[in-house]
């Protein structure tokens, strides 16, 4: 199994807390979003003297103002930098007798910026980002994990040019929808099964209070989406919204966030 945390931290100093949620939850791979913590702090922490595993293996060139930070508890020679843009960072992971696949992180534009409409389009053109990375890798065993803040069901995510992303594994795993003659491949995007129901677990990853008639209250905004030549390898049961831990509390007496603006998810990969 291989274990991944993804948590937009809001550029917040948690170091000592991912410390903790890295160490508990045995990770693997670590996605930050909004991480201005320096990378040889958090290695020195990632790595204590008994258990030096974990390596951040930076884009051939580096990209000023980039958004996610990605920390492997692999030697680099197994990773292999692919593309790289300010709020995206792909990498082929070759790790021995494993398959091969492709990690994308990203960290997508903010409502508080764009409107859906505009998140929509740059759907369409991420959507050919990912498609030249899997094209150059040469296959499309892809994960994309990160905040890409937008819901499940926002036109981005659900649109045949953009992420095409479902919230079945049936429909995913055939492969593909066809619209206009041309054709589109799935995401198959498990998020969907953790929306909603707080009185057991949050009701989302972020949450906003309404400030007007119209709102959700908890939002999806961070998620994980699968393409279907992997959903035979992701653990649906791993797959988490994390809220405690040993050390304490992710979110406050109400239930919603704390420590930063959005929730950190937890899932596992059977490679």
């Amino acid at each position: 199994m291989i274990t991944f945390l993804f948590w937009n931290i809001a550029k917040r100093p948690l170091s000592q807390t991912i410390s903790a949620l890295v160490s508990e939850n045995n990770v693997d791979i670590l996605i930050l979003a909004e991480n201005e913590i320096p990378v040889a702090e958090l290695l020195d922490l990632l790595n204590p003297p008994a258990n030096v595993r974990f390596n951040f293996v930076a884009p051939p060139i580096p990209i000023a103002g980039s958004k996610v930070d990605i920390f492997f508890g692999f030697d680099p020679a197994f990773l292999q930098p692919q593309t790289d843009t300010r709020r995206a960072t792909f990498r082929r992971v070759l790790l021995p007798g494993r398959q091969e696949f492709l990690l994308c992180g990203v960290h997508f534009q903010s409502r508080y910026v764009w409107e859906e409409t505009d998140q929509a389009h740059e759907s369409v053109e991420f959507n050919r980002i990912i498609r030249d990375a899997e094209n150059s890798a040469g296959h499309s065993r892809t994960v994309v994990v990160g905040d890409l803040n937008m819901n499940p069901f926002s036109q981005g995510l659900t649109a045949a040019n953009g992420f095409n992303a479902v919230m079945t594994r049936q429909i995913a795993l055939t492969k593909n929808r066809t619209v206009a003659d041309r054709e589109h491949p799935f995401f198959f995007n498990p998020m969907w099964t953790l929306f909603g129901d707080g009185e057991v677990r949050p009701g989302g990853t972020f949450y906003m209070q309404p400030p007007g008639y119209n709102s959700l209250y908890w939002n999806m905004l961070d998620q994980v989406l699968i393409r279907p030549q992997l959903i035979p390898h992701f653990d649906l049961s791993s797959l988490k919204i994390l809220a405690e831990y040993q050390g304490g509390r992710l979110v406050a007496e109400n239930g919603r966030p704390s420590m930063s603006d959005h929730l950190p998810i937890l899932f596992k990969l059977n490679l």
